[in-house]
């Protein structure tokens, strides 16, 4: 085991569920920073960043499971992101729908999100492709999703940027139109001019006639 002071502190886990696989993720990746290559090396850090409930739940393990850091985060992951929450994530991805007030890069990430709760053991791609579907069914203007689609996206990051160029393509295009097609309007005479240009005539015809 290595006494050498870490490069990197791993962030405490206080038992929030909807953080598990989160912090599972980063605790692995600062692990490696550290060099923590044995499952002694991990399990005495884990130990001790676990506070609140996730530090309650660990000493209700078995003595087994609190003594192997596989055993453990196995045991953990029961008890903090479980079977039946996944189906829950997997029903959110599917139904995940952008709302109004949302900009398309958040949505995307939102996306990307649940999609790692709901298969947390499925590759990247897979997940991208995943969040990528459900991202692209929610663009609602037919030309824009027709040239985003033309582009094929291969992730979230590149229909972003595409439906960001449609957009403003397909705004510019409109403004266009709007500028070539102008109503040239010509203002009617009021009933009044038209009273006195008639008098105007009338008295203009009876000056002739008395010229003559």
């Amino acid at each position: 085991m290595s006494n050498t002071k870490p490069v990197l502190l791993p962030e405490s886990f206080n038992g929030e569920l909807e953080k598990w696989n989160e912090w599972v993720t980063h605790f692995e990746n600062v692990a490696v920073v550290n060099k923590w290559e044995t499952g002694e090396e991990k399990l005495k850090w884990l130990r001790v960043r676990l506070t609140g409930k996730a530090q309650t739940a660990f000493m209700k393990l078995p003595e087994a499971a609190r003594g192997n850091y596989g055993e453990c985060i196995k045991a953990l992951q029961k008890r903090f992101a479980p079977d039946s929450r996944r189906e829950l994530y997997v029903a959110e991805l599917n139904t995940r729908k952008k709302r109004r007030d949302e900009d398309w890069a958040s949505f995307g990430d939102t996306l990307r999100v649940l999609s790692d709760k709901a298969y947390p053991d499925l590759e990247d791609k897979a997940k991208e492709r995943l969040s990528l579907n459900q991202y692209l069914s929610q663009i609602e203007d037919s030309q824009v999703a027709f040239g985003v689609k033309q582009k094929r996206p291969s992730n979230v990051e590149e229909a972003v940027a595409a439906i960001e160029l449609e957009s403003y393509l397909n705004a510019a295009a409109s403004s266009s139109k709007s500028h070539r097609h102008v109503d040239v309007v010509v203002p009617q005479r009021s009933a009044r001019e038209s009273q006195w240009g008639g008098r105007h005539s009338i008295s203009s015809s009876f000056w002739c006639c008395w010229c003559r």
